[in-house]
């Protein structure tokens, strides 16, 4: 399984030939950079497009990376600088003894990171995967039609079959699409039940004994190789959520239970901007475990937290780990948006994705997605979980019809005010515009100024938020665009963050 690292800009697709008329392509932009050195003003809050990462980094995003914990990764630490050491009596040593433990410790380190890299084989990614195509031969027949494995590299191409194992995390947006996991039927009509706290504080052993039944591990087969992660129980015939980045790019789906018990999951759906999914078993014998759901909305800063599931693969299944509610309401950048998170002390690390975070009467409270780490800054305690409101709001959709939409009309651009200044009007500067939105359809493209919408003049980003106030998806809105000193007047029909992703 890869390890993803979250940027807080959003990589746009590059501009392509206009094919939306009426505005004619785009040429040289207005002026400088979208986000300039003197350019200090962000996109406005709350839309254009709420689902993104603002553009460009914070102060915090300078330092730190945020990582979403699906994958085996070791994880270090740098210890304190300037720590004064405690002063030890001097003693001879041969050297021998310490080179020998340096040795089993280098050769563990080795064996230590190609397990948790690949995840699968401690072998040659190129001796396995011929393996794999002498085994097709001896069962198949040495003539048989081996299977096509499309940009495989050559034998001796070890740059090129790391890449083929190892492809790039921050693709997994790109991966969700690629994902062919059976699909579940879809409404039934079961919802996620979130209950009120009966008040009565467990102990960390009570509440494993209530949580841990109701933590499953996910295995997802990923090409050559699988991804692994955690899961939770949300009914007794079988529906499971679990992060949308577990499953991504998937072909197929294990559920394993507490008991070792291994069963095929079939996907209900996901959704990307709350980094969720829903899988589905088919339950045969006794009911399974289900988790008991509680109320985020409940939860202060400071209230003790813990969180349960399969850090760094399935041999450390079931572990838990402490700490508190560090932070509610987080907004946190990731490459699928700005998410709004609960922040924990509680470690989490890879494979905890997916799992639960526990509050003192031992109910979900969160599932946990994310966690923040540096090359450059000793970092601790900065975990991350989606709040169970959100997580019901968006797995009850996905349960009713296999997605989730938030029917939020969107133009699909993001803006900020532009004030007068020289030749340039006072509008709303468009700083981006995402390419399957209608906006981009109608040539609408990076550096335009809007001077006018629903025929009334903008001067602010306000103005247009006020103008697009009251619209519902599908509805129209007209625009007066400024390029290079021209207007043109567009159309734009506005549309959800789920059908602009199916356009995609």
């Amino acid at each position: 399984m890869r390890n993803n690292y979250y940027n807080s800009g959003w990589d746009w697709t590059p501009e392509g030939e206009n094919k939306g008329q009426p505005l004619p392509p785009a040429g040289t932009q207005p002026y400088g950079e979208v986000y300039g050195p003197a350019q200090t003003t962000p996109a406005a809050p709350g839309e254009l497009p709420p689902a993104r990462a603002q553009e460009g980094p914070g102060p915090v995003r300078d330092q730190v990376e945020q990582v979403i914990i699906t994958r085996q990764e070791q994880v270090g630490s740098t210890p304190p600088i300037g720590q004064r050491k405690p002063r030890r009596r001097s003693r001879r040593k041969t050297g021998i003894p310490g080179f020998l433990v340096c040795l089993a410790l280098l050769a563990l380190l080795t064996g230590g990171v190609i397990y948790l890299r690949g995840g699968v084989s401690f072998q040659d990614p190129t001796e396995s995967f011929w393996d794999v195509w002498q085994d097709w031969a001896e069962k198949n027949g040495p003539d048989t039609d081996r299977p096509s494995i499309p940009n495989l590299p050559d034998r001796d191409d070890a740059e090129g079959w790391d890449k083929f194992y190892y492809s790039d995390d921050e693709d997994w947006i790109k991966k969700l699409k690629d994902t062919s996991i059976r699909s579940a039927p879809t409404g039934d009509g079961t919802v996620l039940a979130l209950t009120e706290a009966a008040g009565e504080v467990l102990t960390p052993q009570g509440i494993y004994d209530k949580v841990n039944p109701t933590i499953v591990g996910i295995q997802v087969e990923q090409g050559l190789g699988y991804s692994l992660g955690s899961g939770v129980i949300l009914s007794a015939d079988g529906y499971i959520v679990t992060n949308a980045h577990v499953i991504a790019g998937g072909k197929r789906a294990e559920v394993i239970l507490p008991d070792n018990t291994i069963l095929t999951a079939a996907l209900v759906g996901y959704d990307k901007s709350y980094d969720l999914a829903v899988l589905k078993v088919k339950v045969t014998g006794d009911p399974l475990p289900v988790a008991d759901f509680g109320d985020s909305d409940a939860l202060r800063v400071g209230d003790p937290a813990w969180a349960i599931g399969n850090p760094l693969g399935m041999e450390l299944r079931g572990t838990m780990t402490d700490g508190m509610i560090s932070a509610i309401n987080r907004q946190v950048g990731a490459d699928n948006g700005t998410m709004t998170l609960i922040q924990t002390t509680a470690a989490l690390n890879s494979g905890n994705s997916g799992g639960a975070l526990i509050n003192a009467a031992g109910q979900v409270i969160g599932i946990t997605n994310m966690k923040m780490m540096s090359d450059d800054e000793t970092i601790e305690g900065l975990g991350f979980a989606i709040p169970t409101r959100s997580v019901k709001d968006v797995v009850d959709q996905i349960i009713a019809q296999g997605y989730y939409d938030d029917g939020v009309p969107l133009l699909g651009i993001t803006v900020y005010t532009q004030e007068k200044d020289g030749t340039l009007p006072a509008g709303a500067y468009v700083a981006s515009v995402e390419p399957e939105s209608d906006a981009y359809k109608q040539g609408i493209r990076t550096g335009d100024i809007i001077v006018e919408a629903g025929g009334k003049p903008i001067t602010s980003t306000e103005e247009l938020l006020e103008a697009k106030s009251g619209l519902k998806a599908g509805d129209t809105l007209s625009l007066k665009v400024w390029r290079s000193g021209k207007t043109s007047k567009v159309t734009i029909t506005l549309m959800t963050r789920h059908q602009m992703d199916e356009a995609g």
